[in-house]
């Protein structure tokens, strides 16, 4: 899947696909930082209207997730 294909979203929107992965949010303000109980990694997405595509592929990949799975949830929930 292309870069291209992933959504135009809000922060707040990625944010609620990573908690239907088993992330857990834990603080919000310019950005929302994500947690995983079993893991040591941190994802950080800026609170905005819109998330750089780019931004949030490298995330996605942080997350341990691909590209197509994070549209798929995305697709389900929205």
């Amino acid at each position: 899947m292309a870069i291209s294909e992933l959504p135009i979203c809000s922060g707040q929107r990625a944010a609620r696909v990573f908690v239907e992965f088993g992330w857990e949010i834990r603080s919000e303000g310019n950005h929302i930082i994500l947690t995983k109980r079993d893991s040591r990694l941190h994802i950080s997405i800026p609170n905005h209207r819109e998330v750089d595509r780019r931004l949030l592929h490298a995330e996605i990949r942080k997350a341990r997730l691909t590209d197509k799975k994070f549209r798929q949830m995305y697709d389900e929930i929205f």
